[in-house]
């Protein structure tokens, strides 16, 4: 599986300005989208997916005392995930 786009996140941090510790964790769970991006935190949508070709996916991660949501589309035939978008939530 490849990580295709990740544009979402250089603009949030652009846009947010999330802290180290927020930025290694959200980096992280990226990572691990390579091997499972269908894992937990992360919930399907249902609404905005197109079954059996792609699935779009959201997590909301604790990250660094930051919370940050993050959207994401896995595609089954290639395996390869593109970060839609990304964005600190106060809580």
């Amino acid at each position: 599986m490849a990580l295709r786009d990740t544009e979402a996140f250089r603009e949030w941090v652009e846009r947010d300005r999330p802290s180290v510790e927020a930025r290694l964790a959200v980096r992280a769970f990226i990572f691990e989208l390579h091997d499972e991006p269908w894992a937990t935190p992360s919930v399907p949508v249902q609404e905005l997916s197109n079954l059996p070709e792609d699935e779009m996916r959201t997590a909301v991660l604790d990250a660094g005392g930051e919370t940050v949501w993050v959207c994401y589309r896995q595609f089954y035939g290639s395996g390869d995930v593109d970060l839609i978008a990304m964005m600190t939530v106060k809580l």
